[in-house]
């Protein structure tokens, strides 16, 4: 799937995804560049991961030639994780498959959220948390190619 194939909005709640929509025009994380994953523990959220996200603006629109070169940068937080997991974080990681998704946690059966994406080049992150948000969105100039 393209970024220009149109994928079904998030079938869970994601808070402040205007910023997302704003940029990209839909909800659709493919061919995005996973470049950083944080681990943190807050006392009042518990567990938490960000996973920093790139996405170059040629994906988006088409740029006339003098024109810089964008990126965008997409920083979502999941708050209250459980049942964690990163495997094969590379030097790239680009997503080839995801899904944001209800669940409910096998211990309490409390209602949760699972996050699985999957790279096609590059890691794979599997998690169950009680929220998702788009923590912070940023766009930066990008050097030219040689």
């Amino acid at each position: 799937m393209t970024m220009a194939s149109g994928p079904l909005p998030p079938s869970v709640p994601i808070g402040n995804i205007d910023a997302f929509l704003a940029i990209v025009g839909q909800w659709n994380l493919y061919d995005m560049e996973v470049r950083a994953v944080r681990l943190a523990a807050d006392e009042a959220e518990g567990p938490a991961v960000e996973a920093d996200l790139y996405l170059p603006d040629d994906y988006l629109r088409r740029r006339t030639p003098d024109a810089p070169r964008i990126e965008h940068r997409f920083t979502f937080r999941f708050s209250g994780v459980s049942e964690c997991s990163l495997v094969g974080f590379l030097r790239q990681n680009i997503v080839g498959e995801y899904e944001f998704s209800a669940a409910q946690r096998a211990y309490s059966g409390k209602p949760c959220v699972r996050v699985q994406i999957t790279g096609s080049a590059g890691c794979e992150i599997d998690l169950l948390c009680d929220a998702v948000t788009v923590a912070s969105t940023a766009t930066r100039s990008m050097p030219d190619e040689a």
